[in-house]
């Protein structure tokens, strides 16, 4: 928290015009990072498709067990 006393103090000396400027940057840096996080699973809906075409649900499960005994 010292430290964020020490940038506000410096930043509260710049002039009105630095400070919007600034608070634009931040504003734009949180955004980009949201945006960078936010991922729905839905995105990787119908990845790897090619690979179960033709291929019985239950079967593969079926064989996957097997395999473990």
């Amino acid at each position: 928290m010292n430290s964020v006393r020490k940038i506000y103090k410096e930043i509260s000396q710049l002039p009105g015009a630095d400070k919007k400027a600034l608070l634009m940057r931040l504003v734009n840096d949180l955004r980009s990072d949201e945006t960078e996080r936010a991922h729905s699973i839905l995105e990787i809906k119908g990845v790897g498709i090619d690979i179960w075409k033709g291929m019985d649900a239950q079967e593969y499960v079926s064989s996957e067990r097997d395999s473990w005994t």
